[in-house]
C-alpha cells in the first residue's frame, strides 16, 4: 500500500509562514477540476511514498511532526478532514481506493496521529567544505588606509589673472546639462551654444561676445519632422562634409539630432538613423571607426539597462524586442555610426556599461591607441567609466576596472593629456560600503590615463567628510605651458578651482583670492579662446535646485589675460 497518503492532509504553510523555497510546477493545468484535484492527490502520495524510501522530493509545505511525550515515538498530525476518515483504528483516504489503510497511532478532538517517515540520514562530513556563511550578516569591508586620506595640490606661485564678462549672459534658470564652444556664423569666434533650459520652450540658444558684453541672436530651425527641443546636450561637429560645423544634439526624452548648418544661423533639423526613443543629456562626435565619417555616442541619463531586467522580471515578454524603428531598448550607451547620409546604430560591447549626464569623446588619442570614451556613472559603485573602441574587431571594451575610484559614482567629464597620454579628469562622490570598517566618504577629482596601453589613476585633489557632487570640470592650457591644467567647479567652496599640471605630473592649484566665485550648482564648464587673443578662457553653465537660497542659473564667463608678471 502506498503510505504517503498521509501528505494529502498536511495543512500548507500557517498565515505569516514562509512558503517553501523550491517552487514545485503544477502538473494540473489545464484539467477539469475534478481530474485536477485527482492528479494533485496522486502527486502528494508519490512524494510521501518517496520519504518513507528516504528520497527526498520537492517540499510543498513540510509536514508536521511532534514527539509523543509518553513513548518519544515521531508523530505525524493529520487534521480530520475530508477526504480522510477513521475505519477499525486505520486511516482511509476517500479520493484514492486504499484497501489497507494506515494505522493511527492515537487520535484526539481536530487530528489523526500516524507513523512518522524515519528522518533521512545525516550528510556525510566534509571537512575541506567552507561554512556556509548567514545569509543575514552583512560582509566587513576593509577599507585601506589611503581612502581615508586627503589629496590637496600645493598652492601654486602662478597669478592667473580671471577677469569675469558676464553681461548679458542669462542669470536665472535650470541651465542643464552640457554646452559647447563653437563657431557656428563662420567669423573665426567661439560661440556659446546650449541646448534651452529645463521648461523654458525655447529652441537651442546662441550666445556671441561682442566687445566685453554678451549678445544672444535668434538662429531660425527648420523642423519639419516636429522634434522639438528640450534641455540636454549639444556639440559642433561637420556632420556632412560643408566645412560648416552642424550642432548635434541630444534631450531629455530623445536621442541624437542634427540641426544641419545652413549659414546665417539657419538650421535644418534632422535624425537620419538615430534612435528616437531614449533619453539623454551628454553625447560626442568623432570617427570612431577610422573612415573618414563621423560617428556619435550618447550616453542615456536613465538606468535603461535596468528598466528593462524589471520589465522582464515583472513579465513583459517585449522588453527586449525590436520596437518599430528596429532599435532596441537596454543600452546605456548608443553608438551611430556614419554610412552616407545616414547613421547606423552599433553597440556591441556596450552592454553593462553607466548611464549618467557627462561624457567626453576622444577618437585621435596622442598615443595612437584605441579611440574611447570616458563618461559619468550614476551607478553607485559603477567602474566602466571609460569604454575603448576596436577598430579591428568593430565592438567596444570596457577598460579594466581596478583604477577607478571604488565606492563612488562619477559625475563630471572632461578629455586631456596628462603627462604626455590620453587622460580622462573625472569629479566623483564617496560613499562607505555596506559593511565597510571605515567611512571613506567624500568628494574629489581624479585622472585617469592610458600609459603604455595601461589605464592607470593619478588622484588631483580628495576630499574626505563632505559628500557634495560637484560636476562642472574641464581640462586645458590656461597658463601657457603646453600642458593641460585642471578647472573644476567645486560645489562646496563655489569657486572655480585652478589646478595647474607640472612637468613631474604633479598639480598646483591657483591662490583662493584668484578663483571666481559663484553660486547653486555647477553643470558644465567648457575651455577654449572665446576672444581670439590666443589664450583659453573659461565659461561655466550652473544652475539652481530645490532648496536653494536663490535661483541663480545660467551661464559665466572668464576671460584670461594670463600670468601676472
Amino acid at each position: 500500500m502506498v503510505l504517503a497518503a498521509l501528505s494529502l492532509c498536511v495543512p500548507g504553510p500557517a498565515a505569516g509562514q514562509a512558503p517553501s523555497a523550491t517552487p514545485v510546477p503544477a502538473p494540473t493545468a489545464g484539467l477539469p477540476a475534478d481530474d485536477a484535484r485527482q492528479q494533485e492527490i496522486l502527486r502528494k502520495f508519490e512524494e510521501i511514498e518517496k520519504r518513507t524510501k528516504g528520497e527526498a522530493p520537492p517540499s510543498t509545505g513540510a509536514p508536521e511532526i511532534v514527539v509523543d511525550q509518553k513513548t518519544g515515538q515521531r508523530l505525524q498530525k493529520v487534521r480530520k478532514e475530508a477526504p480522510f476518515y477513521d475505519a477499525l483504528g486505520r486511516l482511509f483516504n476517500a479520493v484514492i481506493p486504499d484497501r489497507e489503510g494506515i494505522p493511527i497511532v492515537k487520535q484526539d478532538a481536530d487530528y489523526y496521529y500516524i507513523a512518522a517517515p524515519p528522518e533521512p540520514p545525516a550528510p556525510a562530513p566534509t571537512p575541506e567544505a567552507s561554512p556556509t556563511p548567514d545569509p543575514g550578516l552583512k560582509p566587513i569591508v576593509a577599507i585601506p588606509t589611503e581612502e581615508l586620506e586627503a589629496v590637496a595640490p600645493a598652492a601654486s606661485a602662478r597669478k592667473l589673472r580671471l577677469q569675469e564678462l558676464s553681461e548679458g549672459l542669462p542669470v536665472s534658470g535650470f541651465w542643464r546639462e552640457n554646452f559647447d564652444l563653437v563657431d557656428v556664423d563662420g567669423d573665426r569666434r567661439l560661440e556659446i551654444v546650449t541646448t534651452p533650459p529645463r521648461l523654458s520652450g525655447k529652441t537651442l540658444q546662441v550666445f556671441k561676445l561682442s566687445g566685453k558684453t554678451w549678445q544672444n541672436p535668434t538662429p531660425t530651425f527648420e523642423d519639419v519632422e516636429g522634434i522639438g527641443m528640450e534641455y540636454g546636450g549639444v556639440v559642433g561637429a561637420d556632420m556632412n562634409g560643408d566645412r560648416r560645423p552642424d550642432l548635434v544634439f541630444v534631450q531629455h526624452g530623445r536621442g541624437p539630432v542634427i540641426a544641419f548648418n545652413e549659414g546665417k544661423l539657419r538650421f535644418r533639423l534632422a535624425a537620419p538613423g538615430f534612435v528616437a526613443g531614449m533619453s539623454a543629456r551628454s553625447l560626442g562626435v568623432g570617427d570612431l571607426d577610422g573612415d573618414g565619417k563621423p560617428d556619435v555616442v550618447a550616453l542615456s541619463d536613465e538606468p535603461e539597462s535596468v528598466k528593462v531586467r524589471q520589465d522582464r522580471q515583472g513579465g513583459d515578454l517585449a522588453a527586449t524586442l525590436p520596437r518599430p524603428d528596429g532599435s532596441v531598448r537596454g543600452f546605456d550607451a548608443r553608438a551611430f555610426f556614419g554610412a552616407g547620409d545616414r547613421w547606423v546604430e552599433r553597440n556591441d560591447g556596450l552592454q553593462a556599461v553607466c548611464f549618467g549626464f557627462t561624457m567626453a569623446l576622444v577618437t585621435s588619442p596622442v598615443d595612437r591607441g584605441a579611440p574611447f570614451y570616458a563618461s559619468s556613472c550614476r551607478y553607485q559603485n559603477g567602474l566602466a567609466v571609460v569604454v575603448e573602441y576596436d577598430r579591428e574587431a568593430k565592438s567596444f571594451r570596457k577598460a579594466p576596472l581596478d583604477f577607478a575610484e571604488k565606492w563612488s559614482f562619477h559625475s563630471g567629464t572632461a578629455a586631456g593629456v596628462y603627462r604626455g597620454n590620453p587622460a580622462a579628469f573625472m569629479t566623483y562622490v564617496k560613499a562607505v560600503p555596506s559593511g565597510g570598517m571605515s567611512d571613506p566618504s567624500g568628494y574629489g577629482v581624479s585622472a585617469y590615463y592610458r600609459e603604455d596601453g595601461t589605464w592607470k589613476r593619478k588622484r588631483v585633489l580628495k576630499s574626505v567628510g563632505v559628500r557634495v557632487e560637484s560636476q562642472g570640470i574641464a581640462a586645458g592650457d590656461l597658463d601657457g605651458d603646453g600642458l593641460d591644467d585642471v578647472v573644476f567647479a567645486d560645489d562646496v567652496a563655489h569657486r572655480l578651482r585652478v589646478f595647474f599640471q607640472r612637468p613631474d605630473g604633479e598639480f598646483e592649484e591657483l591662490a583662493e583670492e584668484r578663483q571666481p566665485a559663484y553660486s547653486n550648482h555647477s553643470t558644465c564648464v567648457r575651455v577654449g579662446d572665446v576672444d581670439g587673443d590666443g589664450r583659453k578662457d573659461i565659461v561655466l553653465m550652473y544652475q539652481y535646485a530645490t532648496g536653494d537660497p536663490t535661483r541663480a542659473g545660467g551661464l559665466k564667463f572668464f576671460k584670461n589675460n594670463g600670468l601676472e608678471k
